[in-house]
């Protein structure tokens, strides 16, 4: 197992790589919901966002003015760090279509 519940706070999981190709249907538009969330200055090593970071915090303990959304939009490939990015996907409106992988380190 990889890690428990899909989740991995410490980085002790086999994911060196996370990927997202988005299949959906053209013409995704932000009120559609289902955006990929990523913290940025996010570093797993250090249990959260990098000195300096403010605003209010969301659920997971990060400032929310120190994420961006990435909209699910058709034929777009996102491509991250698996330890050290944290993120996590939007309640989505309508149907979402992708394919999810993670390149593994032994």
């Amino acid at each position: 197992m990889d890690s428990l519940a899909g989740v991995d706070p410490v980085g002790t999981g086999r994911r060196s790589v996370s990927f997202i190709c988005y299949l959906t249907e053209p013409g995704w538009q932000r009120a559609d919901g289902g955006a990929l969330r990523v913290w940025e200055g996010s570093d797993s090593r250090n249990g959260g966002v990098t000195d300096g970071a403010k605003g209010p915090e969301h659920s997971t303990g990060y400032p929310e003015n120190e994420c961006r959304d990435l909209l699910p939009e058709s034929g777009s490939v996102v491509l991250f760090d698996s330890k050290l990015v944290w993120h996590e996907v939007l309640p989505t409106k309508r149907e979402r279509a992708c394919v999810v992988g993670w390149f593994l380190w032994d």
